[in-house]
């Protein structure tokens, strides 16, 4: 292929990424071709390379969204490959206070996404990976984050939702999820208490840059058996404050009406 071939080919594979990363709905390979004027075969071919490379994954077998390691990719106010680094020995802090795998999650896209984690040492622990994709209504990554973006960003989001039924604990009801997301910003944190699944636990709060937006969540996920013999109180006020620290180291200035600030 001539150079200039591979230029063009790059051209069409970036416009393909704004078109999917662009849209407020998830698009099909014959969506992607008339957006950006392409024959459907180049586009699905395009699509995916893409999907190969994890840039884009697949809602359904025909429509695509934007995939984690676009962030890869992204430089806003605190470079992403540099936020794990500063939180790590948060997490490693937090993991051995609770004794489960402690994480560190970002919002790409519609997604959560893992972006550093510690594993527990015990051996029965939850299995996840760094770049593990977590649904934003079941979830405490999730919904640390989405109850503290502004709301027009949030019911964006929200509209997005296909609500399944996990467990018998999941939300399902769009406003019974609202309300939920109205406590947890009340509260300062959120739980998934065994709503992804049976047997997990999981409590995060809010990680905040020095602008006071929300960019990441912090906390654990556990052994639902395990947490549960935990003091709640206890462990819910460490994630807090390790929350808090993290956010501190990266500029944020807490107000005096906080609930990290005035949970202590």
């Amino acid at each position: 292929m001539s150079k200039d071939n591979l230029t063009q080919t790059l051209v069409k594979g970036l416009n393909v990424l704004e078109c999917i990363a662009s849209s407020n709905t998830y698009l099909s390979a014959m969506q992607v071709a008339e957006r950006c004027n392409l024959s459907r075969s180049t586009a699905y071919r395009l699509l995916v390379t893409l999907e190969d490379m994890n840039y884009v994954i697949r809602v359904n077998e025909s429509a695509f969204k934007i995939g984690p390691s676009v962030y890869l990719l992204g430089q806003k106010e605190l470079d992403r490959d540099e936020l794990p680094v500063i939180a790590k020995p948060y997490l490693i802090k937090l993991s051995e206070k609770i004794g489960e795998t402690a994480l560190l999650t970002t919002l790409i896209g519609s997604e959560v996404v893992s972006i550093a984690r510690i594993e527990s040492k015990k051996s029965l622990k939850i299995g996840s990976k760094v770049g593990s994709i977590y649904p934003l209504y079941c979830t405490a990554m999730g919904k640390a984050i989405l109850a503290y973006l502004d709301k027009d960003r949030q019911n964006e989001l929200i509209s997005k939702i296909d609500f399944i039924r996990r467990t018998k604990n999941t939300i399902t009801d769009k406003n019974e999820f609202i309300q939920h997301l109205d406590r947890v910003h009340s509260q300062g944190y959120a739980i998934d208490n065994r709503e992804s699944d049976e047997d997990v636990k999981c409590m995060c709060a809010p990680v905040f840059n020095m602008k006071g937006v929300v960019i990441a969540a912090i906390g654990f996920s556990g052994v639902a058996f395990r947490v549960d013999n935990l003091d709640q109180h206890e462990i819910i006020h460490y994630v807090m404050q390790i929350a808090n620290d993290l956010s501190k180291r990266i500029g944020y200035i807490p107000k005096i009406t906080d609930k990290q600030n005035n949970y202590y």
